[in-house]
């Protein structure tokens, strides 16, 4: 019956393939226009697709729904660095859907500069057709995502927590939290590790109060929230005309969920005030076999940290278009004595590990939260020959 299943589907999607094979170059998204009726999609899930863009370019997709929005990324198999959604990519109830991609810079009405942006439809549960095209092109490409996940990847759920609080004159709380947990074909033990870090990482990074140490599980977080926003409101030190509405949401995107490895990155948006919102990101990594939560040390030789700086620092130079013997103060950055140190925040992808700096980490504001990628050519003889990583090496 498996196999009759797979033969039907892969016909399925085979026939509005072969007709966009006619023209690689497609100058309107008709292609999938024509494709089958409204697919029922749940309103919150997590796919890892596998496929193409132009037939050529191999890709792999990691997205998240939550009702109408859509978060996550994908990557290219020849460079294996995540390119992020904007946060304006959406899902319409038909299946439709609209994924940004973010650039990292904002225009002037503060909306997400494109990169480029995928324009398609689920044709079944298990599949996405469209186009890709970047901006202003002149042409877009068709491509196809197929849901898989193949042996050292796991299937996962999305759960959902949220709270509103109106206080009726105007001024409103919003906490909300989108956690992935593990799901399908992992031992309990395992899963409940896994599923267990993902909860307690949001939490630990819940500070503002100064209560998180008392709290358990999503639930409790949210009642503290909401209970430090009717404290904040009824302040009568505080003058009405200067009190704002709060908003909190927590997330979590995948960025690599192959290997063996699965790679989180936890998003935390937070605005209580003040001239501008806060967010932060966390980098998570985990070993699939054992459930354990994946440090440097476990992929490096001992005595790695120096040799590893100097290497993030070329890296990281490199991408921003500065000099080796080059400041970075000169730069803008605010380093302790003007010497570059990779943290701690990092997740494994297919041909790299990537660094990530928080807010005012390295930098003022205006830096947001800079990045390094730093290829695993660049660590080859860094890399414990019995560890995760060996594998990426040839």
């Amino acid at each position: 019956m498996k196999n009759i299943f797979l033969f039907l589907f892969i016909v399925l999607i085979t026939i509005p393939v072969y007709s966009l094979k006619k023209n690689h170059e497609l100058k309107t998204d008709s292609s999938y226009s024509a494709q089958p009726g409204n697919i029922n999609l749940p309103k919150y899930f997590y796919k890892r697709l596998e496929g193409s863009i132009n037939n050529n370019l191999n890709i792999v997709m990691n997205i998240i729904r939550c009702d109408t929005l859509l978060y996550g990324d994908y990557y290219c198999e020849t460079t294996g660095i995540p390119v992020f959604f904007t946060f304006n990519s959406k899902i319409e109830t038909d299946g439709s859907i609209f994924i940004g991609e973010d650039s990292g810079q904002m225009d002037s009405s503060y909306m997400p500069v494109l990169k480029g942006e995928f324009k398609g439809k689920f044709v079944s549960e298990h599949a996405i057709m469209g186009t890709w095209q970047k901006p202003n092109a002149p042409a877009a490409y068709y491509f196809t995502l197929i849901e898989k996940y193949p042996a050292g990847s796991v299937n996962l759920e999305v759960k959902e927590y949220g709270r509103d609080y109106d206080n009726g004159n105007g001024k409103t709380a919003n906490i909300n939290f989108n956690l992935i947990q593990t799901d399908i074909g992992l031992d309990k033990i395992i899963k409940d590790s896994i599923n267990y870090d993902v909860i307690h990482s949001f939490i630990k990074i819940y500070k503002p109060g100064g209560n998180e140490s008392g709290l358990i599980n999503p639930d409790e977080v949210i009642d503290d929230y909401i209970n430090r926003y009717k404290e904040y409101i009824n302040d009568t030190t505080i003058a009405p005309e200067y009190k704002q509405s709060w908003e909190s949401a927590y997330k979590t995107s995948v960025l690599f969920n192959s290997n063996n490895i699965l790679a989180t990155e936890n998003t935390e948006f937070l605005f209580e005030g003040g001239a501008h919102p806060l967010t932060y990101y966390i980098y998570a990594n985990y070993n699939l076999s054992s459930g354990r939560k994946v440090i440097l040390d476990d992929l490096f030789k001992p005595n790695y940290r120096a040799t590893l700086d100097k290497i993030g620092e070329r890296k990281f130079k490199e991408a921003r278009k500065i000099k080796l013997n080059e400041s970075l103060k000169t730069n803008g950055y605010l380093l302790e004595k003007d010497e570059f140190h990779l943290n701690t925040n990092f997740s494994i992808s297919k041909l790299g590990l990537i660094f990530r700096f928080n807010e005012y980490e390295i930098g003022p504001y205006v830096l947001g939260a800079p990045e390094v990628f730093i290829p695993y050519s660049d660590l080859r003889y860094l890399i414990k020959p019995d560890g995760l990583l060996a594998q990426f090496i040839k």
